[in-house]
């Protein structure tokens, strides 16, 4: 008499199982030294989300953890529910802990952002968006005054962007160098000079792959 009732029970303790078992499959968030990176998992490889870029790194035998690494050098190592290691291009093992806070520069990706700059004292952020004539937004001042260009003009030999923001001349040009960031430390590949009409402000920015 009770057979119909215990068929239920193991049915709804499987699907129990099964939610259990796709929950590693999450996002996850952590800050690694200066760098904010995410985690996709998948079955046997993992997705980090660096602000540049996406990278596949595969499942390999580690002693502890869960371990992830690709042919480039490139790695990341769960060692606990709050704690890993990233590791970048064969550097040295960086330590990272878990955030709830998202990357900036991955969610300006997911926007279809293709460069984001920001500069320090004031703080102020530029975007630059996908096509021939991108928007670009500027945030300035800590944010306290926000700019839009519905559609910028490239420069010449893809080195920045023109355009202008109601009765401001705004020029955005990006020079393909190394910058480190004088606030947090934290190392780009390109330094950006914005203009607003004559005013200059300098920063660091990444060119991202949507």
């Amino acid at each position: 008499m009770n057979r119909v009732p215990s068929v239920v029970l193991i049915l709804v303790l499987l699907a129990g199982l099964s939610a259990c078992q796709r929950s590693p499959h999450q996002d996850t968030r952590y800050q690694c030294a200066e760098q904010r990176v995410e985690t996709r998992l998948g079955e046997h490889r993992m997705q980090l989300r660096l602000p540049e870029r996406d990278l596949v790194l595969d499942a390999v035998v580690s002693a502890s953890g869960a371990r992830y690494e690709d042919a480039d050098g490139n790695g990341f190592w769960s060692k606990g529910p709050t704690e890993a290691l990233l590791r970048l291009q064969g550097g040295a093992w960086v330590n990272c802990e878990s955030t709830e806070a998202r990357s900036p520069w991955v969610a300006a990706r997911d926007r279809g952002v293709v460069y984001r700059a920001v500069g320090q004292e004031p703080g102020w952020v530029v975007e630059v968006g996908l096509g021939e004539a991108p928007a670009m937004t500027l945030v300035m001042d800590y944010g306290q005054r926000r700019l839009e260009i519905p559609r910028a003009r490239r420069l010449e030999g893809d080195a920045g962007y023109v355009g202008e923001a109601g009765d401001v001349a705004v020029s955005l040009h990006i020079l393909r160098e190394a910058c480190t960031d004088v606030m947090s430390g934290e190392a780009f590949p390109t330094r950006a000079e914005l203009r607003l009409d004559e005013a200059i402000y300098r920063g660091c920015g990444h060119e991202l792959s949507p």
